[in-house]
């Protein structure tokens, strides 16, 4: 009997792997290229990512399972090489727990080395040990930058931001801890200001098994010490900010194409300084029910003893290189803890969202469109509507060469929008072997366009929320971007060299080039005196080793 109760747990393991491998595989055909970097300066330090035409603020995100409040962390770029490129919104779009095979022992290092422009020094150092019973990785990061202007300094040179971050996996349980600082200087219309910022988040994750049911419980803590020294900022004290959750869900296989979920989720974020306290509580009560190609997730969300209902619904219909996939979805969060309240809608922001995603592949060409439209009512009633679409083309011209494409259109720019009307990205990269194959060369050129700009939409990057502009001398032209990077690899080495702003580097040697048309202005805030992101040149090195 105790044979049989062990084969029938062992099966159960494999039925829901093979369940979190194809749900992975599902949301990463879905949710390609789902954020678009919109930086202020070229190290990616301050800037803002958007889904959808809409930017990131006030949202909650996660890199693998350690959390991050969304209330002043809405830049995951700034927080290290990592993050910039493994986030992940905290929306329950990808698994709870993470599946780890321990197969085998292992050791992995990646360091990874970059000088540029501007005292630009960044240094990150991941680490992986693996052995058959858990899992250990470490990951370091460290920048220093002044900025082309000095701006980013505070009188000395000395890192503007710091990532460490430490996680433990077993088949069970999983635990990470991590400490982020940024002590910058921000630019401002007259004298430098400054910002500080110090983040300590520890997440656990812990999962097993009753009968035909496999649980997972998922608590997590958020401590923030935010201070920022600026013209813009209307609250001269230290912000300091907390956040705890938990979140436990149960799932049952009831056949192999068709799973049922339940789950709950509980938060309170409290912020203060010396002058003020204010709290918010929320929680979510949920179900979740798959079968085959569709999904769907509704509950019940209770803001500060205001309950609303939300409900997300997927499908997609095809294979991995043709299909169409569907979602429609009500979100409910709370309002940022910096935005004014009313009677109508005091504590929360809802947004309805639909979207029609298609992907079609041939031998040598992948194309990939995307139709959206979200209506979201913020806390101050407005109702505001994004509509727009977007088409990724991507063409193999040979074995070791690709060309890309992508374009975004949003057909009514507001407030919540990154204020880029069309977005136009063009790509060429590939490789070639040198030396018997003992070299590799890699060269990637690619263009960007931000096209028809608002100029009255922006974004403060220091409350972290977007703001209208009222200046009419400030104008937001048409820009163009060109960069480049040519790579060398040797065995697990490759040597970089990138040049971000090309047209500024031509400008002085080139007649025809208006110097006017290389200066790249993203952010109205930022370098007031001279709001110009410059260029930047930079030597990148990677060094993996493997044991």
């Amino acid at each position: 009997m105790l044979c049989k109760t062990s084969f029938n747990l062992f099966i159960i393991r494999r039925i829901l792997k093979k369940i979190l491998f194809f749900c992975y595989l599902f949301f990463t055909l879905i949710f390609a290229n789902e954020f678009i970097n919109y930086p202020f300066d070229w190290t990616n330090h301050f800037g803002v990512i958007s889904k959808n035409g809409r930017v990131i603020w006030n949202d909650d995100w996660k890199h693998g399972i350690l959390f991050f409040d969304g209330t002043f962390s809405n830049y995951p770029n700034r927080y290290g090489l990592d993050i910039n490129k493994e986030y992940h919104l905290n929306n329950n779009s990808v698994p709870m727990n993470k599946v780890v095979e321990l197969d085998s022992a292992f050791t992995n290092t990646r360091i990874q080395y970059t000088q540029g422009d501007y005292y630009l020094d960044m240094l990150s150092i991941s680490t992986k040990y693996a052995d058959k019973i858990g899992l250990f990785t470490m990951n370091g990061f460290k920048k220093r930058y002044t900025g082309p202007y000095a701006d980013y300094s505070l009188g000395i040179i000395k890192p503007i931001q710091q990532s460490y971050s430490i996680e433990y996996n077993t088949t069970n349980f999983q635990a990470a801890i991590g400490h982020f600082l940024t002590s910058s200087g921000l630019p401002d219309s007259s004298i430098n200001g400054s910002l500080y910022d110090k983040i300590l988040n520890a997440t656990i994750l812990t999962n097993g098994f009753i009968g035909n049911w496999t649980w997972t419980f998922h608590g997590y803590q958020f401590n923030q010490k935010y201070e920022v020294d600026h013209s813009s900022w209307k609250k001269p004290s230290i912000q300091h900010l907390t956040r705890s959750a938990i979140e436990a869900k149960i799932v049952n296989v009831i056949k192999d194409s068709i799973t049922i979920g339940f789950g709950f989720l509980v938060n309170r974020r409290g912020l203060s300084d010396i002058n003020s306290f204010s709290s918010t509580e929320w929680g979510d009560i949920y179900s979740d029910i798959s079968i085959k190609n569709f999904n769907i997730k509704g509950g019940l969300s209770s803001i500060n003893n205001e309950h609303n209902y939300f409900l997300r619904l997927l499908f997609h219909l095809g294979k991995k290189d043709k299909g169409i996939y569907f979602e429609g979805s009500r979100e409910i969060k709370p309002s940022h803890a910096f935005m004014p309240s009313n009677n109508i809608n005091p504590h929360s922001v809802i947004t309805n969202y639909f979207g029609l995603n298609t992907r079609y592949s041939l031998s040598r060409f992948d194309i990939m469109t995307n139709i959206f439209s979200q209506n979201i009512l913020q806390n101050y009633n407005d109702k505001l509507e994004i509509l727009g679409f977007d088409i990724n083309l991507n063409f193999t011209i040979s074995d070791n060469w690709t060309l890309s494409a992508f374009s975004r259109h949003l057909t009514n720019i507001n407030v919540l929008t990154d204020g880029v009307g069309d977005l136009i990205e063009l790509s060429l990269y590939g490789n070639e072997n040198l030396f018997n194959n003992n070299m590799i060369i890699f060269f990637d050129l690619g263009i960007i366009g931000w096209i028809n700009r608002n100029s009255e939409i922006s974004f403060n990057p220091f409350y972290c929320t977007p703001i209208l502009i009222e200046d009419s001398d400030f104008i937001l032209k048409d820009q163009w971007n060109l960069k480049s990077t040519i790579s060398l690899k040797v065995s697990s080495l490759k040597v970089s060299w990138k040049l971000n702003n090309i047209l500024s580097v031509l400008q002085s040697k080139i007649d025809g080039i208006n110097e006017e048309e290389t200066m790249i202005v993203n952010n109205y805030l930022l370098h007031q005196n001279n709001r110009s992101m410059g260029r930047l040149m930079e030597i990148h090195i990677d060094w993996y080793f493997s044991d």
